[in-house]
């Protein structure tokens, strides 16, 4: 578990995006409660910001889910810009949105998409999402370690495979596309 005093560090990992596995064809609603877990309650309270590719969403039930889609999670934002890409704002004219399209809703099957956390929702959610794990790109690791060379790590797999922390330096020099699986610590 991260303990609450180096989570801070941890929101530039978190906002720059993580891979989560998630049915292609699915909608937001049911993405983000069914299969990645968050409460349909702090969804539709907490939650007041989301943009997938990023395009405004005003409505999860409508907006599919497809494989490799970016997904982006906020509370309120302040100002001006805050109330414009506030969910069902009254000033949504003032942007575009995410247009539904019946195509995503064909998706079969389990693909990968990047969800991204912003602000309070990190701060609420960031310490389960990497108590139990997420997955980066090894290139994105490399660079991220190599600014916080103060961070150490629990758990490290690299292909399913569990990896002594002192060869993750060597694995991500390697392996600059792979996807690794990181466990703070």
């Amino acid at each position: 578990m991260v303990e609450a005093t180096r989570l801070p560090v941890f929101y530039e990992i978190l906002a720059a995006g993580f891979r989560v596995s998630a049915p292609e064809g699915e909608n937001v609603r049911a993405v983000l409660t069914t299969h990645i877990g968050l409460a349909p309650g702090y969804l539709e309270m907490r939650v007041q910001t989301v943009f997938l590719n990023g395009r405004a969403v005003d409505d999860f039930d409508q907006t599919m889910i497809r494989a490799g889609d970016v997904l982006a999670l906020s509370s309120a934002m302040p100002g001006l810009v805050g109330a414009v890409f506030r969910k069902e704002s009254p000033l949504s004219r003032m942007r575009g949105v995410a247009i539904p399209d019946p195509e995503a809703a064909e998706g079969q099957g389990i693909g990968e998409m990047t969800l991204k956390l912003f602000n309070q929702v990190a701060k609420d959610l960031g310490q389960d999402f990497l108590s139990s794990g997420i997955r980066v790109s090894a290139a994105y690791l490399r660079r991220f370690l190599a600014a916080h060379p103060e961070l150490a790590f629990k758990g490290v797999r690299v292909g399913g495979k569990e990896l002594d922390t002192r060869q993750l330096p060597e694995v991500l020099n390697v392996a600059a596309d792979a996807r690794v699986r990181i466990q703070s610590g």
